[in-house]
């Protein structure tokens, strides 16, 4: 069985609701398990991810970002699915390892092959 590691969403809920759809889309493909961050790294990583949002994510919110990633990895996850486009921006270097799975880039792909689809 593959482990998926998930990091996203503000707050325990909306990183809950992440996981069900996460676990939901795997399920039809693979049998998988998911991990998380624990709460109180998910209350720092909040925080980092709120001080991107206001423009102030400095050198402290980068680490616990990483640390959050790490945690995951120890986990012996397969993959780490980052929950939102931004958070590529607090993880530098760390989103080009192959086991995270960068939502920007996917997005970024996505768009340009519908855009150049033929009508």
């Amino acid at each position: 069985m593959k482990t998926i590691g998930v990091l996203g969403g503000l707050g325990p809920q909306a990183t809950e609701d992440f996981e069900a759809r996460v676990h939901a889309v795997a399920q039809r493909l693979i049998p998988i398990a998911v991990e998380s961050i624990p709460p109180d790294l998910q209350e720092q990583f909040d925080g980092s991810v709120i001080a991107l949002y206001e423009g102030a994510a400095g050198p402290g919110a980068r680490m616990v970002a990483r640390e959050a990633v790490d945690f995951l990895r120890r986990q012996t996850v397969d993959g780490i699915v980052l929950g939102c486009t931004d958070l590529p921006l607090l993880l530098d270097q760390d989103v080009a390892e192959p086991s995270v799975i960068d939502p920007t880039q996917l997005l970024a792909e996505a768009a340009v092959r519908e855009a150049t689809l033929e009508a």
